[in-house]
């Protein structure tokens, strides 16, 4: 199972999870809703990250395939045998994306998949894979919904990466070297998929996610405050 699958193919998804996922030598699948971002991603066959911090490093990233979000049928056949589910959707899009998660869990139940597999959710809000689990739990009854909760975990997660809106040219996205990416270790299941060094189980997800607030999010706010000040 050499594939992570990732639900949201904007700046985050592209910019942050799903290159990391990529660097680490998965196969990405995006799953996107904006047809044009499809199209585009499908034609160009790759997309470029900038990254900016200490210095300058720039990658460009192949060999991934993308859905659009409506293929449900299709995505779910990519989920079936993936080695992690991710998502960057918005807090208001996970309803959507847990319509899709119900359709793979009645396919990795017919195959007699035993191997757990996680869903996190990567948006900024608090417990946002817990609320992802939610909203799949109540798509199912009977032995989909049993296989759910012995199989499929939904860890909540905290992200730490600055990724700007790509402008003017979507293929390129601009953001910072600097990451953390932590999961609650006690509600992961199964194993962390190897090589994915960049996501780290943590035993206080909820320290790490007000350290996080604290440092990271007031230390742009800072700075942002001060330049718009000084006139910039």
């Amino acid at each position: 199972m050499n594939k992570i699958v990732v639900f949201g193919a904007g700046a985050t998804g592209r910019g942050h999870v799903g290159l990391l996922a990529w660097q680490a030598g998965y196969q990405v699948v995006f799953v996107e809703k904006k047809p044009e971002l499809v199209d585009l991603l499908k034609r160009a066959g790759h997309y470029v990250v900038e990254l900016y911090g200490n210095g300058y490093q720039e990658t460009n990233v192949t060999g991934y395939r993308v859905y659009a979000a409506d293929d449900r049928q299709a995505v779910a056949k990519e989920i079936r045998d993936a080695a992690l589910v991710l998502t960057s959707v918005f807090d208001q899009n996970l309803p959507d994306v847990a319509q899709t998660i119900a359709l793979a869990a009645a396919l990795c139940r017919a195959d007699g998949r035993q191997v757990p597999l996680n869903f996190i959710a990567c948006e900024n809000m608090m417990d946002s894979s817990s609320k992802l689990g939610e909203f799949v739990r109540r798509q199912l009854r009977g032995e989909d919904l049993e296989y759910v909760e012995e199989y499929f975990g939904f860890p909540d997660c905290m992200i730490s990466r600055v990724v700007p809106r790509p402008e003017p040219n979507p293929l390129v996205i601009v953001t910072e070297d600097y990451n953390e990416w932590t999961v609650r270790a006690e509600t992961f299941k199964g194993e962390k998929p190897a090589n994915l060094s960049a996501l780290e189980l943590v035993p206080n997800q909820t320290a790490r996610l007000e350290r996080k607030l604290f440092i990271h999010n007031g230390g742009h706010a800072v700075c942002g405050y001060i330049g718009y000040h000084r006139g910039h």
